[in-house]
């Protein structure tokens, strides 16, 4: 079985309005590839911080870490400065949140239609904002999962491993999980789950610590 997250995985920030506000706000722009590789450069960022910090988190809300992780990760692409707060702000002001993650590449479908026709039953686990099944049903991806849990909606975040719970329990699969990881105080083989994620913090550290 196979769980998956959404944002960093199937869905990510939509590069292509990125790029119009460098455009619009400062004159140049960087191209959708290198703001493809500056989120993850950015995430990868935060973990090292997190891990440096003890899980703290350099900034106190949603919006600021957004600004953060993506302020970091324009500048290892190798354009310091570039992103700044009033291109977060202006973001904001245009999708009406926190960008609306609505950007794909046609792989994704044809991935999904792959792990299907493997007999692969899967359900999504993400840290989203209550709009993660509409954002799926968008792209045609929601018919795909069994089961898909939004942690604004259970009011559950990742790494908290109640939240692979809930996709577990409703698939059928909790009470197993939870008993293998028991049987040997947590080190016995894990079940044949598997979780696919982007943060080594929220998706890799909360996977092991729900037994997947």
């Amino acid at each position: 079985m196979l769980l998956l997250d959404c944002g960093g995985t199937l869905s990510w920030p939509p590069f292509d309005r990125l790029d119009k506000i460098l455009s619009d706000l400062k004159g140049r722009t960087i191209g959708e590839e290198a703001h493809y590789r500056a989120y993850y450069l950015g995430n990868h960022a935060l973990d090292e911080y997190l891990r440096e910090h003890r899980g703290a988190y350099p900034v106190s809300d949603s919006l600021s870490l957004n600004h953060w992780v993506y302020e970091q990760g324009i500048a290892r692409e190798g354009f310091a400065g570039l992103w700044t707060r009033d291109c977060t702000m202006e973001l904001l002001r245009r999708d009406g949140r926190l960008g609306k993650w609505d950007y794909t590449f046609p792989w994704i479908k044809e991935a999904l239609e792959r792990l299907k026709a493997a007999g692969l039953r899967m359900g999504l686990v993400s840290n989203a904002d209550g709009h993660v099944r509409e954002l799926l049903a968008g792209h045609g991806y929601a018919g795909y999962f069994e089961t898909i849990v939004d942690s604004y909606i259970e009011q559950i975040w990742k790494p908290d491993p109640r939240l692979f719970y809930a996709a577990l329990d409703r698939m059928g699969l909790g009470s197993m999980v939870k008993q293998a990881l028991d049987a040997a105080g947590g080190k016995a083989e894990r079940p044949p789950v598997l979780y696919v994620g982007d943060s080594f913090r929220a998706d890799h550290e909360g996977a092991h610590a729900a037994g997947l």
